[in-house]
Order: structure tokens, then sequence, then C-alpha cells
């Protein structure tokens, strides 16, 4: 599940980007705007490195949870849990149920 995830996250940190530059203020010099899009890129750079960094057994449910708070599953990835992790994974993310992007 890893790759697919860390995947789709990443196509939607450039989507964004792209986003933000080409919406970018115009009247902004553009070494302001480097400095824009470079703490915006930094804090998505520790977004990545929360949910993906140092990822093993011992802390799958909170990467898990992680996904969860960040809404980087799918409903079916999540659906593809089994029943005591969903529930383990909501409890740690402190949400009743799972909403998916787009929803």
């Amino acid at each position: 599940m890893k790759p697919a995830v860390l995947d789709r996250v990443c196509k939607g940190i450039l989507d964004a980007l792209r986003a933000k530059i080409a919406t970018s203020a115009t009247e902004q010099i553009h070494h302001e705007q480097y400095l824009n899009v470079y703490r915006w890129l930094d804090g998505k750079d520790k977004e990545i490195a929360n949910g993906f960094n140092d990822l093993k057994r011992s802390n799958a449910y909170y990467r898990l949870a992680y996904w969860v708070r960040s809404r980087w599953l799918t409903l079916q990835e999540f659906n593809g849990l089994s029943e005591d992790t969903k529930a383990k994974v909501l409890l740690l993310a402190d949400i009743d149920q799972y909403t998916p992007p787009g929803i």
C-alpha cells in the first residue's frame, strides 16, 4: 500500500505546486515567489516525512492514523484493512469514521 499512497500524495503536492506557481501574485518579486514556494514545499516535505519515514511494524498503526488524518487513503484502501486495524487507526486518529479525499 505504501508505494501507491506515497505516489498519490506526491502527485497531489506537485499538482498543488503547479497551481500555486500559476496563480502566484505577479506583483511579487521572483525571490519572494521562490521563498513562498520553498516554505510551502518544506512544510509538505515534513508532512511526507511524518507519514512515511521509519515505517515499520512497531509504528504501523500510528503511520496509518496519520494517513487517515491526512486523508491520504482511498476508501477502497481503508476498507481493505481488517476491522480491528480500522478501529485502532480511527481511535489513534481521534475520528469516528474515515472520509476519503473528494467527499
